[in-house]
């Protein structure tokens, strides 16, 4: 399950997705179990595309399997919990969430940042780090 309603531009290609679906079996007559497809039919090699779109992105060499694991950092530096970043990638256990979220520094030092800036218990320890209010 995903709220796609979260994300007005990706609710807008889903949507006009299953209208070009729709179209696709009502001309057929028969039905597409693909959400995405070429005309009807199965997408079984992407390699070449996905070579290209990575190419044009800059990030050659990027392999689409690391979408997964990008996504689990950026929810996580975003400020999801785990159980909202499990629930949203479909994952059932938490050794899978460490699977794909693996440690991340900059998103760890950023995050304890916002904490000590933004709550009161953390105002009881400097920004230093010592301990002492400041």
């Amino acid at each position: 399950m995903f709220p796609i309603g979260a994300h007005p531009a990706l609710g807008t290609i889903l949507r006009d997705q299953r209208d070009y679906t729709t179209a696709i079996e009502r001309e057929g007559h028969r039905v597409v179990g693909a959400v995405f497809h070429r005309d009807g039919e199965p997408i079984r090699d992407m390699d070449d595309a996905w070579r290209t779109a990575c190419k044009a992105a800059g990030k050659p060499g990027a392999l689409f399997h690391d979408l997964r694991r990008s996504f689990a950092l950026n929810m996580r530096r975003i400020g999801l919990s785990e159980t909202d970043i499990m629930e949203l990638a479909g994952w059932k256990t938490a050794s899978m969430f460490r699977r794909y979220c693996v440690a991340d520094e900059s998103g760890l030092a950023d995050r304890l940042r916002r904490a000590w800036n933004g709550t009161t218990s953390a105002q009881a320890v400097s920004k230093d780090g010592s301990g002492a209010a400041g």
